[in-house]
């Protein structure tokens, strides 16, 4: 008899798999499921040497899959970067509390080369507009400052940052950005928009990462990071420098990486990370990433129809792509060629209608049956858009979390009533059976699956207003977006996703099922443990393997 590894009882097991939604116990071998069903079942699996998981009556489930963030990112910016961000992820309220936070980070650091902050949101900070230079010198004219925008698409730059980075009245935009400027003198603010940031040495989120030694732990930082909300696979949705990649794999060397990631490199590195790739039961290369357009809380996603208030007085404001229609079709062109899939950022619907007009082109130009594309965030995806993205086979990754955090400033201030109700329409991709994930972004806002999942079924904002309650989907399909949908459109889920024989033993186990809770309960469940490979990487200290004696057979 080849017995199990492990064996998982005495608890409720959410599967994700119509034709058996739950179980009562699994059994692993080798860190695969070798198989599934009620308890006594089980017990033909059980050998001497099999070790027992009491589940102590909590769910166990497949573990989370990140379908978007920034991984490498997040490790650096929470080793690296002071937190800037207002209430509910920061605790900052006006701009004399954002100085001082970096003059502490300043004077705690005296050594400090480059000071970094994260998270600054002009639309909740009480004065209610963007720094600028003369705000960041006064923490300091002798260190360079770079604060980032809770959107990411945003940053600010002291004086001495700016000087550094040679950017002056003579300047010229960079393609896809904005340097802001002062509209009496030209010389620059210090706001920069986009591209812009990529004028600094530190310019986007991208380079927080680090580099070298500097990255692995920043790998080794988010682990822990992820680990502890249930995620055992996450998403690093777009690294630009082949460094990056090289810390990946050698962080996976060391056993630094605790959780699976699918790493999705840019389209410009894209044949240098195919030579750089090598086998790994912990990184997937998969899905080559685009960023056509920013952020609707920066004004710089691109719309069809203008912002519903005004960005710096001009009512025809739709923002801006990142590149032509042409560039655009020669990107994704080039990524079919080399039989690649295409992953592209949209957050305004007219981006959205660019990349389905180069999608287009390119399955003309490259047929395959299977090229699953996707849209990350959709945020502002309209109905026909997704009846088209379905004849395309492409599926989105809902940001849902922007009804949490943004969906009563989106309603009353960037895209007004109606649109602002249908951000993230999950329940029309609902209706059109159109798979979906959602996703967290981080770090644009914390790594947080089950508030994640509870914004897709809820769709109310955290000061308490509902936003657009229609396009809210039942709670197993919030659930699926955070599991099977997510590996699904990264070609994992032969693997990953749900439980099910011969896929991976990656596991999360929560204090209670959210399936039998109140649906504004979801976001207070508990992560109890998180498992990947049949190994706890994260455990509050309840779940224990113990061995068992074999059971008697009569």
């Amino acid at each position: 008899m080849d017995y199990a590894s492990t064996i998982y009882k005495n608890g409720t097991i959410l599967t994700m798999e119509d034709r058996l939604p739950t179980a009562q116990a699994i059994a692993v071998k080798n860190g695969r499921i070798a198989a599934i069903g009620s308890e006594n079942e089980m017990t033909r699996y059980q050998g001497p040497d099999t070790q027992i998981i009491d589940l102590k009556g909590f769910t166990l489930m497949p573990g989370f899959y990140d379908s978007h963030s920034h991984f490498s990112v997040v490790g650096g910016t929470a080793l690296n970067a002071v937190q800037l961000a207002c209430p509910p992820i920061g605790n900052l309220s006006s701009i004399t509390d954002v100085l001082a936070a970096l003059k502490a980070k300043a004077q705690a650091s005296p050594t400090c080369k480059v000071l970094i902050g994260w998270g600054y949101d002009d639309s909740l900070i009480s004065e209610k507009r963007h720094l600028t230079r003369h705000d960041l010198d006064q923490v300091s004219t002798d260190i360079p400052i770079v604060v980032a925008h809770i959107s990411g698409h945003v940053g600010y730059a002291n004086s001495k940052m700016l000087e550094v980075a040679q950017i002056n009245r003579d300047t010229p935009d960079p393609l896809g950005g904005k340097i802001i400027r002062d509209p009496e003198t030209g010389e620059p603010t210090g706001h920069l928009d986009e591209h812009a940031m990529y004028l600094l040495p530190i310019g986007g989120i991208f380079d927080l990462s680090g580099e070298g030694e500097a990255c692995i732990k920043s790998l080794e930082k988010a682990s822990e990071i992820y680990a502890a909300q249930g995620v055992t696979t996450a998403n690093d949705g777009g690294i630009n420098k082949i460094g990056t990649l090289k810390a990946y794999y050698e962080a996976d060397r060391r056993d630094l990486l605790k959780v699976r990631v699918t790493v999705c490199p840019f389209s410009e590195i894209l044949e240098e990370a195919a030579l750089v790739e090598r086998p790994s039961d912990y990184i997937t290369l998969q899905g080559i990433k685009i960023v056509q357009d920013g952020s609707i809380q920066a004004y710089t996603a691109y719309m069809s129809e203008p912002y519903y208030t005004p960005y710096q007085g001009d009512h025809n404001w739709c923002g801006y792509p990142s590149y032509s229609q042409d560039a655009l079709n020669q990107t994704v062109l080039d990524i079919y060629r080399a039989g690649q899939q295409a992953v592209c950022h949209c957050n305004g619907d007219l981006t959205l209608d660019m990349f389905l007009d180069a999608l287009t082109l390119a399955q003309k130009t490259y047929p395959r049956i299977d090229d699953r594309p996707i849209v990350i965030h959709a945020q502002t995806a309209r109905y026909d858009q997704l009846v088209r993205m379905k004849a395309l086979h492409a599926t989105p990754s809902f940001f849902s979390l922007h009804t949490y955090y943004w969906g009563k400033r989106h309603m009353e201030r960037f895209l007004g009533p109606n649109r602002g109700a249908n951000i993230d329409p999950a329940g029309w991709a609902k209706q059109l059976d159109l798979r979906f994930s959602t996703h967290c972004d981080t770090p644009i806002t914390p790594q947080n699956p089950l508030l994640s999942i509870w914004a897709a079924v809820n769709r109310q904002s955290f000061e308490g207003q509902p936003v657009g309650l229609h396009q809210g989907v039942d709670v197993l399909s919030a659930l699926k977006s955070y599991t099977l949908d997510a590996a699904y459109q990264y070609f994992e889920d032969d693997a990953k996703g749900s439980i099910a024989k011969g896929k991976l033993a990656d596991f999360v186990i929560l204090d209670h099922n959210p399936l039998h809770v109140d649906p504004l309960e979801i976001k207070d469940i508990q992560v109890m443990a998180t498992i990947v490979n049949d190994e706890f990487i994260y455990n509050l200290g309840h779940l224990t393997k113990t061995k068992s004696p074999q059971p008697t057979t009569v």
